[in-house]
């Protein structure tokens, strides 16, 4: 069993305990003003602040130790404060009593460490405490102070005449002071949709607009200003601010909404960011991302060019122009907005526009007879659209020479391994040097490459091709299995753009991360939820059960032990009783159970110190009496409170008993005689002799919790 640190008396040494007189004096009793306060309900961003004082009521200087502020998780809420200097003390004989040499001001015991300093209170002593409450959670608040006595520990071994500078009050040395507070708050919550928007690709002389929206799912007014848009802003997009409401200001549950126009001076990618203030105190400004003609179209279809005239093989005999006939089409662009180009593969006599004028995409051009050079030639025809996707076609032609022997197929080229353009299929026409690649399986251009840039081949390098199911084969971060990012495209090719990304939304509810989603896979966490009293921030505004009218809605809650556990006394003698409770903070007001437990050393006595340990308040009983070689020991009281779903919360405590009764005063002598031989004399003043102390151990206080669910 673990025993008690005593103080022993000191007698005197040379005196006879028959001829001295002793005078009890009373031992420090904390008094605290009050033991809670209630500030009612504060606004919120308000503060207000409340007094209590504690008063020692004893004779002798207490000492005070740890100063604890406990908010039981309810974090920045509450301040404590106060100044040692300012300590109140009556007029006092200064013969007989000592002024406290404490010095250091204000001291700020926000957290759960102790106060390093001991306080010196001389009797009468009031120190006068100051509470701050600043709402930075909505709802019911608590907290508790905290306030132990110490007492001085002495080294008699060296001074047997040696005696504590301050002591503790004998059975009350821990004390709390419970703190509620109540805050609500009205405020406007800003939701902007889309907070990106892609306008697509447009060309030159087409405009399309789209709208904002601005919704207040806030429970107070939202003000907001006009929409900036930032200054590197493409100037094809403009805004149109007149269906936003007159005075800008958005009441709860209601929406504006304006307008932004993308009209293109040219077919370049284009960017924009529009900036929305508001008074939305958790977010100063909404950025909105805008962009068009960006990067590649996923649902494009690259364009397809035909070749009408002339054929594979044609020999152009006459001097003049040789005219070639084309028809052009795309399925998502105008066919005059194609970008066309018929280039000379063999002779290098130079590439042609051949772009369409029309949309019908018929062209016909000519090259004409004086920039023809003799010999065989390929013209490649390349089509381009507006996201870079590209088609090919060819033919070959002969001027002023004829086809060579060895040509099988009649495409001009003959198979002969000497000549400098050798046909490395002579008998398929649609195989010649510098051929359009068809998707065929075959080196259609001679270059030991099949397919290349057609949808059998893998253009851009991420080993998937179109027909594999690239989706888009100009981009490497676009292939099946592909990690979606939020970048506006289909990245894994499965039909659905930036799904689990903060662009989309994941979770079904409306909102994405973008758009301040805070948890995107849970549908009852969005910035339109309701606040539930759940210690989740439901709606995603930064504060965790904030509350409408008379409160967040109560769904259920874990029960919170508010300090430690409540002893009318914390030191007791054998066999005396005292009563114990907790104070216990549950939201949703649900019926609680307790189970005490009491110490497992008291089996070893045979003893039951808690009679019923179940009940809110128990009855704790101290052993009738110790073994003889025991003076004192510290018991452990634990209590685990249960709500009606199992939530709990538990707390660890301690109480002292001592073998013999507690003594609320000291005795000391008041009155010296004649010393025996051989010893010093003393002066019938003298009160620097040894003093008979009472059983007050410098026990350490302790305290664990934990809750749990």
């Amino acid at each position: 069993m673990r025993t008690s640190l005593i103080v022993l008396p000191t007698l005197l040494a040379c005196r006879s305990t028959e001829d001295i007189s002793y005078n009890e004096v009373q031992l420090p009793v904390m008094q605290l003003s009050t033991t809670s306060i209630d500030f009612g309900e504060v606004e919120w961003e308000g503060t207000a602040s409340r007094t209590f004082s504690l008063t020692n009521n004893g004779e002798l200087p207490m000492g005070l130790g740890s100063i604890e502020l406990l908010d039981e998780g309810m974090e920045n809420n509450f301040r404590l404060s106060y100044n040692r200097d300012s300590m109140l003390c009556p007029e006092r004989d200064t013969e007989n009593s000592e002024t406290s040499t404490d010095t250091g001001g204000a001291q700020d015991n926000n957290t759960d460490s102790p106060s390093m300093n001991v306080i010196k209170m001389d009797r009468g002593c009031s120190l006068e405490f100051t509470v701050e409450y600043s709402p930075s959670r909505i709802g019911d608040v608590y907290a508790a102070i905290g306030i132990t006595s110490i007492i001085d520990e002495v080294n008699t071994e060296n001074d047997a005449n040696a005696k504590p500078k301050f002591y503790r009050d004998p059975d009350s040395f821990y004390q709390e002071v419970i703190i509620h507070g109540y805050s609500n708050k009205g405020e406007g919550n800003i939701f902007v949709t889309p907070r990106s928007l892609n306008f697509g690709h447009y060309w030159t002389g087409e405009s399309i607009t789209k709208q904002i929206s601005i919704r207040n799912i806030g429970d107070g007014d939202l003000n907001i200003m006009d929409p900036v848009m930032s200054n590197d802003c493409d100037a094809a997009f403009s805004m149109n601010l007149e269906m936003l409401d007159f005075d800008r200001k958005i009441p709860a549950g209601n929406s504006t909404l304006f307008e932004v126009t993308f009209t293109p001076e040219d077919i370049d990618a284009a960017y924009c960011t529009i900036n929305i203030p508001s008074s939305d105190a958790n977010t100063d400004l909404i950025p909105v991302s805008l962009q068009a003609n960006v990067g590649t179209d996923p649902s494009n279809e690259a364009p397809t060019v035909e070749i009408i005239s002339p054929s594979v093989g044609y020999d152009h005999k006459q001097g003049g122009p040789m005219a070639i006939s084309l028809n052009m089409f795309d399925a998502n662009q105008p066919a005059d907005t194609l970008f066309c180009r018929a280039r000379s593969m063999t002779l290098d006599i130079g590439a042609v526009d051949c772009s369409p004028d029309t949309e019908t995409g018929l062209v016909h051009i000519e090259i004409p007879g004086e920039d023809l050079e003799v010999g065989i030639d390929t013209i490649l025809v390349t089509i381009t659209d507006q996201s870079e996707l590209q088609s090919f076609a060819s033919f070959t032609y002969l001027f002023g020479t004829d086809y060579p022997e060895s040509d099988d197929d009649g495409d001009g080229y003959g198979d002969d391994p000497n000549s400098a353009h050798f046909d490395c299929d002579d008998s398929n026409p649609t195989v010649y040097p510098y051929a359009a690649e068809l998707v065929d399986g075959i080196d259609n251009d001679c270059d030991t490459i099949v397919d290349e840039r057609t949808a059998a081949a893998d253009d851009d390098g991420d080993s998937v091709s179109e027909m594999e199911g690239d989706c888009n084969d100009n981009d490497t971060s676009t292939y099946p299995g592909a990690p979606e990012q939020p970048d506006g495209k289909d990245n894994d090719c499965d039909g659905i753009v930036d799904e689990k990304t903060s662009l989309s939304d994941d979770d079904g509810d409306g909102f994405a991360e973008v758009d301040n989603d805070c948890n995107d896979n849970n549908a009852d966490i969005n910035p339109s939820a309701v606040e539930y009293c759940d210690d989740i921030d439901n709606n995603c505004n930064g504060l965790r059960d904030e509350l409408e009218e008379g409160g967040c809605i109560e769904l259920t809650s874990e029960p919170v032990i508010i300090g430690r556990v409540k002893m009318t006394k914390r030191a007791v003698s054998v066999g005396e009783s005292v009563t114990m409770s907790v104070q216990v903070h549950e939201a949703d007001g649900q019926n609680l159970t307790y189970l005490w437990q009491e110490d497992s050393r008291m089996s070893g006595l045979g003893h039951v110190s808690i009679a019923n340990p179940t009940g809110s308040t128990i009855t704790w009983t101290a052993p009738p009496e110790f073994p003889e070689d025991v003076e004192g020991a510290i018991f452990s009281v634990y209590v685990i409170v249960t709500d009606e779903d199992g939530n709990q919360d538990w707390v660890f405590d301690e109480i002292s008993v001592y073998a013999n009764d507690i003594s609320m005063v000291i005795e000391e002598p008041i009155v010296a005689l004649p010393t025996a031989s051989g010893c010093g004399s003393s002066s019938a003043t003298d009160t620097s002799a040894a003093w008979l102390l009472p059983l007050i151990p410098v026990m350490g206080l302790r305290r664990y919790r934990r809750r749990q669910q």
